[in-house]
């Protein structure tokens, strides 16, 4: 069973180089999945560099540490390991090199793993029959670290080594060790593999959708813009009250008013509705805005001062 678990772990560990960018990303989409990606990376070194050099620390003492120079070695080294890792989130923030970032991460949350699972044998070697159930809680709780990391290269490179040294403690070295709570422990093994899995193909699948929306509205904004320059049409949105919230420049310059002006009015205030030619009302932009109903050619009367001006309005709803 323990040798299944392991070839498994080697089997996945692979899957998770497929949702991973640890080389140069060839588009602007990667691009933005490699960055988000180490923002939260970033996050996750920091809160994992304190915890657990604090965990280690802390176990290690319980275990016999201060007699036991192989598990003090092996505790410092962890230590050692954490603060590398601080200190890489902290350059990233310095440089702004997602790649570099993410590919020492790789390498450090890696050898992280295999001396975390090497203290756990240390423990599972050296540590008391009580202390079985201290030493299968800490193994579940390392096991466990990697759902929440990404990008799924870093997570693995974590979760393998520890995981698969982990079980060999758990299932032979531990002096108390037994089927049962062996195949407790490979089936969460299994489990966290599958959801870190899961969780980086969500994030990765979020992360190129939010990427693709981002284009489509950059896109659509050019042929606004486009529309704005080149026809004699106006483009003009409001809020849900009627206040206006934008209105194109060539609007606001026959209005004779600035932006800033025009968003203290309710737009059915700025405009009148006209009659028809038989003098009956034609419907007002208050009851279209209130009743959310798309209206085109809807003539109104916009009075200044000196003169009288007439628009035929088109508006359409949209939910925010």
């Amino acid at each position: 069973m323990a040798w299944l678990a392991l070839k498994t772990l080697a089997v996945w560990g692979r899957r998770a180089k497929q949702l991973s960018y640890t080389n140069t990303p060839n588009n602007g989409q990667n691009k933005e999945v490699v960055r988000e990606q180490s923002k939260l990376l970033y996050i996750l070194s920091l809160w994992f560099g304190g915890t657990g050099a604090v965990n280690c620390a802390l176990t290690s003492f319980i275990f016999g540490a201060s007699h036991n120079p192989l598990i003090s070695i092996n505790a410092v080294l962890i230590i050692f390991i954490y603060a590398m890792i601080f200190h890489n989130a902290q350059s990233w923030k310095r440089s702004g090199d997602d790649l570099r970032f993410i590919r020492r991460a790789q390498t450090s949350f890696a050898v992280l793993g295999f001396a975390w699972g090497c203290l756990i044998n240390l423990f599972a070697l050296y540590g008391q029959p009580e202390q079985a159930g201290l030493l299968v809680g800490l193994a579940s709780a390392l096991v466990s670290t990697p759902i929440i990391s990404v990008p799924a290269a870093v997570a693995f490179g974590f979760f393998v080594p520890e995981a698969a040294l982990s079980v060999i403690a758990i299932s032979i070295i531990m002096p108390t060790a037994e089927f049962y709570t062996s195949i407790a422990f490979i089936s969460l093994v299994f489990y966290v593999a599958a959801v870190t899995l899961y969780n980086n193909k969500m994030f990765v699948g979020r992360s190129v959708a939010r990427h693709a929306l981002q284009r489509e509205i950059e896109t659509v904004n050019v042929f606004l813009r486009e529309y704005e320059e080149g026809s004699s049409d106006w483009l003009w949105s409001i809020y849900g009250n009627g206040i206006v919230r934008s209105a194109s420049p060539r609007m606001l310059s026959v209005m004779r008013l600035s932006l800033e002006q025009v968003q203290n009015y309710r737009l059915q205030d700025l405009l009148t509705t006209e009659t028809d030619t038989d003098n009956r009302p034609t419907g007002d932009l208050a009851s279209f805005f209130l009743g959310g109903l798309s209206f085109r050619d809807h003539l109104v009367r916009y009075q200044t001062n000196d003169e009288i001006k007439w628009f035929a309005l088109t508006g359409h709803p949209i939910a925010d």
